[in-house]
C-alpha cells in the first residue's frame, strides 16, 4: 500500500515535471522571434529605403528565427511527443521562412523597378537629346554653311580688293614712269634749248 501510494507520488511529480517542461516548450514554441514582429507586409514595401530597410530586417529575422528553431527543437526532445513537437517547430519556421521569402520578393521587386525606372528615365533623357540635337543640326549645318559661304565671300572680296590694289599700283606706276620720262624730256629739251642759246 505504502509503495503503491509512493508510486503514485513520484508519477505524480514526474507528471507534474513533464507538464511543466510541456508549458516551458509550448511558450517557447509560441514566443516568434522579436524581428519577425516587427517586419512589414510584403504589401507596404513600396519605395527603395522601405525595400532595403525589410532586407536588412529580414536577414536578422532569419538569424533569429534559426535560432528559436534550434532552440525549440531542444524544448522538444523533452517533450513526451516528440515528433509532433518537431512538426509544429517545422511548421512555425517553414511559414516564417515563406514570410522571410514573401517580403524578400517584394523588396526585390521594388528595388528592381526602382532601377528599371531610373534607367528608362537616363535612357528618355539621352533620347530628347538626341532627338533635339538631331532638330538643331540641321540649323548648325545651316549656320555652318552660311559662316563657309560668308567666309568665301570675303575672301573673294579680299581678293577683288588685293587685284584692284594692283591695278591701281600698275597704273600709279606706268603714269610715275610716264611722269619721269615726260619731265627727262622736258630736261632733255631745256638743256638743249640752253645749249642753243
Amino acid at each position: 500500500m505504502m509503495r503503491l501510494s509512493r508510486l503514485r507520488r513520484s508519477a505524480g511529480a514526474g507528471r507534474a515535471s513533464r507538464l511543466v517542461a510541456l508549458a516551458c516548450a509550448l511558450a517557447l514554441l509560441a514566443w516568434p522571434p522579436a524581428q519577425a514582429e516587427a517586419l512589414p507586409e510584403p504589401a507596404g514595401i513600396v519605395s527603395v529605403e522601405q525595400a532595403d530597410e525589410a532586407l536588412a530586417r529580414v536577414a536578422v529575422a532569419r538569424e533569429e528565427a534559426a535560432e528559436h528553431r534550434y532552440q525549440s527543437l531542444l524544448a522538444c526532445a523533452e517533450r513526451l511527443w516528440v515528433n509532433r513537437c518537431r512538426v509544429a517547430v517545422e511548421t512555425e519556421h517553414r511559414r516564417a521562412r515563406e514570410r522571410f521569402a514573401a517580403l524578400e520578393r517584394r523588396a526585390r521587386e521594388v528595388l528592381r523597378e526602382a532601377r528599371n525606372l531610373e534607367r528608362n528615365q537616363a535612357l528618355a533623357e539621352r533620347l530628347a537629346l538626341a532627338r533635339e540635337q538631331a532638330l538643331i543640326a540641321p540649323e548648325a549645318e545651316d549656320a555652318a554653311r552660311a559662316q563657309a559661304l560668308a567666309r568665301d565671300a570675303q575672301r573673294a572680296a579680299r581678293a577683288l580688293d588685293d587685284a584692284e590694289r594692283e591695278r591701281q599700283a600698275a597704273l600709279n606706276l606706268a603714269r610715275h614712269a610716264r611722269r619721269q620720262q615726260e619731265r627727262e624730256a622736258r630736261e632733255k629739251e631745256r638743256a638743249e634749248r640752253e645749249k642753243l642759246r
